[in-house]
């Protein structure tokens, strides 16, 4: 819940996020949870003017609003190697699925149906947006920001490999092959393990990948891309730490199916 609450924050740019119209959870017998998500006026490309620049963690105008991965309690969970690699493999996982570009433009544009006709009349009645002549104009500046931000953000960590053998069903013998990002080295585990260590490290089962894997008998890959020499914004501002790790992929691949009876 932390990790969800603060990356869903931080990605649209919520510049009263972390410290304002924040809240916490608890479930009987539960630890402490960040949620649920609330007040997003000031975010995603607003006309507050703090939140225009899709490209940077912290704003440079006005108070600045929120230093996301410095403020009380994220200072610390930042510095926790640990903590900013699930940060960065939860935003990978989403980034795959529910937080594409296209799944996001889908999003908005549904989003946007719901009040289009209310919307036109508002318009009408009270005069349009500053800085756009139509309602529909105005949905699209939101959705090339959110296009944007995702890039900035994809920029910040290290590329995920990719799976480009379809999981499922293989004949022995058959070969997984495996995209890997340039300038990285992509490590794999065929035994169902994390190819990164704790602490960062590569883990002593983890081989690089060179050539297509082959697949002799059921098999879990999992692989990550390492890039040693990754640069991003950090210090004041920015995040404490520079990842050198992508999220994780995973597939399995299936030879000898177990029987159902």
């Amino acid at each position: 819940s932390w990790i969800d609450h603060h990356l869903l924050n931080t990605f649209a740019f919520n510049v009263d996020a972390l410290r304002l119209s924040a809240y916490f959870g608890k479930r009987r017998e539960g630890k402490l949870e960040f949620g649920p998500l609330w007040d997003f006026d000031r975010a995603l490309g607003s006309t507050d003017g703090r939140d225009s620049d899709p490209n940077t963690w912290m704003s440079q105008f006005g108070d600045r609003g929120t230093d996301f991965f410095n403020y009380p309690w994220w200072a610390r969970m930042f510095t926790d190697l640990e903590f900013f690699q699930a940060y960065i493999d939860r935003y990978h996982e989403l980034r795959a699925g529910l937080m594409s570009d296209a799944a996001l433009g889908l999003r908005v544009d549904g989003l946007a149906a719901q009040v289009r006709l209310a919307a036109a009349r508002d318009w009408a009645k009270w005069g349009g947006s500053p800085r756009a002549s139509t309602y529909q104009e105005e949905v699209d500046l939101m959705k090339t920001w959110i296009r944007s931000r995702t890039g900035f953000m994809d920029s910040q960590f290290v590329r995920p490999a990719a799976l480009a053998t379809t999981p499922g069903g293989v004949l022995q013998g058959s070969t997984v092959r495996l995209t890997v990002p340039a300038g990285t080295t992509v490590y794999y585990t065929t035994n169902g393990t994390d190819p990164r260590s704790v602490g960062g490290g590569i883990a002593p089962s983890a081989r690089s990948y060179v050539s297509p894997i082959p697949i002799q008998t059921n098999t879990r890959i999992r692989a990550r891309a390492y890039n040693a020499n990754h640069t991003a914004l950090t210090g004041e501002g920015n995040p404490p730490l520079v990842p050198r790790w992508s999220g994780e992929i995973a597939g399995t691949y299936v030879t000898d199916p177990l029987p159902l009876e």
